[in-house]
């Protein structure tokens, strides 16, 4: 019998960054975005008086949840056009 043998290994070539590339500037730009989008988080659970994130996930769920059963109460009225002409 032969023997099989494992193919060579190939060692892939380690990414080297320009040196002009700046790590700091995208830090802050990633820092940037973040803080404004907690801030926007924040200025909608006060608007909706959520107390945590988790409460606004809530709230946004049960609002999404009452539009889908007003949609199908058209729906099982037997109004259909109705509905199709408001998701236009």
């Amino acid at each position: 019998m032969s023997k099989l043998s494992s193919p060579p290994q190939i060692q892939c070539p380690r990414v080297k960054r320009p040196p002009w590339s700046d790590d700091r500037e995208q830090r802050k730009k990633i820092q940037e975005e973040y803080e404004r989008r907690r801030m926007q988080l924040r200025d909608l659970c006060l608007a909706l008086k959520a107390k945590s994130v988790s409460d606004l996930q809530d709230i946004l769920f049960s609002m999404l949840l009452s539009e889908c059963v007003y949609k199908l109460s058209y729906v099982a009225q037997g109004d259909a056009a109705t509905v199709l002409r408001q998701t236009k």
